[in-house]
Order: C-alpha cells, then structure tokens, then sequence
C-alpha cells in the first residue's frame, strides 16, 4: 500500500495504485529482468481490464472502469493520493464483475441508422449520425451511437 518514490499521483488525476517496483519483466534479447516505473504498473491495470471483459464480454468500457474503480483495496497511506484510494486488486473486481448488471437493449429498436462520415481519414470518425426513432419508444431512455473497430471492438460512444 505505499507508493514508490518516482509514482504518479494526484487525487483529481490519478485514479488508483498498481505494482510497479520490481516487476519481473520481458527485456530486449529474449531476456527477463527486474524494472521499476509506471510502465511497470500501466499493464497491471489494463491486463486487469482485460480479465474482467473476458469475464463478462457484454459489460460497457464505461462499466469496466467503474468495477475496477469500485474494487480497489482501500489503503491509508493512499487515501488523498489518488481519486479511490486504493490498489486495484483482481479477486475484488472478479466479484464486482459477477454482480454487476450489464446493458441490456431495447425491445423496440430504431427503425434506421445512418452514418455520414464526413472525414474519412484513418483513425478519425466525424459525421452526421441520424436515427429514425423506433415506433414504440416506451422501453427507450435514449439513443447512443457505438463505433465498433473492425476487429470487433466497441469505441467511445458517439452522444
């Protein structure tokens, strides 16, 4: 539950604290050896990211963070450091993922979508989305646009 001298943090930027002293690592030339940083401490969390979306693949990009923010192990020497105050820890955010309810959609779904890409540049998405709304609205709170990469992966949210 201690920071390493050289850690980021910052109660409004910093969101939680992952291993990053001393990480058994693969080095250039087929090798493994000990380093330090927040390079070291970056693929904890978004391995861990990655574990709970192969857990529950349906769950959003949105809720995926909120579990690991939500089930961090909470330390006092981290409390005022970082917005959670915690180290993130992988059985915690397991057991958030099992509970948590994913989105579920709509019964009643929009009649059309059209995307208008105005900049079709590699990389950049930039248009005019229109949405022929569903005849049946009841069970609709409202419209979100999803990007899907074409390895099948959901994007930010467009509205």
């Amino acid at each position: 539950g201690e920071l390493s001298s050289f850690s980021c943090y910052g109660n409004a930027t910093v969101h939680v604290a992952a291993p990053g002293s001393q990480i058994y690592s693969s080095a250039p030339g087929n090798s493994y050896k000990y380093l330090s940083g927040t390079s070291m401490a970056t693929p904890h969390v978004s391995g861990l990211a990655a574990l709970v979306w192969t857990y529950r693949p349906q769950l959003s990009m949105q809720q995926v963070k909120q579990i690991i923010l939500d089930s961090v192990e909470k330390y006092s020497t981290l409390e005022g450091k970082m917005t959670t105050g915690g180290l993130v820890n992988a059985k915690n955010a397991l057991e958030t993922a099992w509970a948590f309810e994913p989105p579920q959609p709509p019964k009643h779904a929009p009649r059309a979508i059209q995307f208008v890409d105005e900049d079709p540049g590699v990389g950049v998405y930039s248009g005019v989305v229109t949405i022929t709304a569903a005849s049946d609205e009841s069970d609709i709170e409202y419209y979100r646009v999803y990007c899907v990469s074409k390895a099948g992966f959901q994007l930010q949210p467009l509205g």
